[in-house]
């Protein structure tokens, strides 16, 4: 029984967000991030909790919800705009409408599927975004805030 239940533990990964919010979820879960987890390995295979400086509970709960849905197992990246009918899995497609919804959530959210190395995900947040964008701005808008924008970096780097 003791054995047993050391073995079920190390098949457990337990994230633990900037905010000290500790989310556990099954090691095959997290093979969506396993270049955070394998760099975080490195020094001690046996390690159980991984600390995420750099994203908070909120947003990291949101993150572990689409990892344990997908048990490890990557989908195809999306190649078009948004839509919940282009998602091979419909439960993306809701995920997606559902945390989508608040721009700033969503680009907290972005942030953290950058930071944690999570590209299926990322893609599918950014496909979402850039149909938030077109929906809101016209291309000249867009162009021009692009064109601003490059304007302040190189006033920056200079």
């Amino acid at each position: 029984m003791a054995d047993e239940t050391k073995t079920m533990q190390s098949e457990q990964i337990t994230l633990v967000s900037c905010d000290e919010i500790k989310f556990t979820l099954s090691k095959q879960a997290a093979a969506l991030i396993s270049n955070l987890v394998s760099k975080v390995n490195e020094g001690d295979p046996d390690v159980s909790e991984i600390p995420i400086s750099g994203v908070k509970g909120c947003t990291l709960k949101l993150v572990v919800e689409y990892m344990e849905h997908h048990n490890g197992k990557e989908g195809p990246i999306l190649n078009t705009k948004f839509r919940k009918e282009h998602c091979d899995d419909a439960w993306d497609g809701e995920f997606i409408e559902r945390v989508g919804q608040d721009v700033n959530e969503l680009n907290k959210l972005i942030s953290a599927c950058q930071y944690l190395d999570c590209k299926v995900l990322s893609h599918l947040l950014l496909a979402k975004f850039a149909q938030f964008m077109k929906c809101r701005f016209s291309n000249r808008d867009i162009a021009n805030i692009l064109v601003q924008d490059a304007h302040k970096r190189r006033k920056v780097v200079l």
